[in-house]
């Protein structure tokens, strides 16, 4: 990934660690989102609290009806 980025101009990547895109929550919505159990998902992702894990699912939850509310403003019924 690293490569990539300085491949298209992102900077600093490597040495600003607070830059690098984060897929260990995408891994931990992909595990929610394939309805594995909670105790599973939790017990992947070792260092989180349940807290943490919850209120990232609780902000997806809330993007997506954002993301489907500003397709039905565009019309857009399949997106929505």
């Amino acid at each position: 990934m690293i490569e990539i980025e300085k491949k298209f101009g992102v900077i600093d990547t490597e040495s600003e660690r607070d830059k690098r895109l984060n897929f260990f929550f995408y891994e931990l919505m992909y595990g929610w989102a394939t309805k594995k159990p909670f105790l599973e998902v939790v017990t992947a992702s070792p260092g989180l609290d349940e807290g943490s894990i919850v209120k990232m699912v609780n902000t997806v939850e809330r993007m997506c009806q954002h993301v489907k509310a500003a397709a039905r403003v565009m019309s857009d019924s399949k997106l929505a």
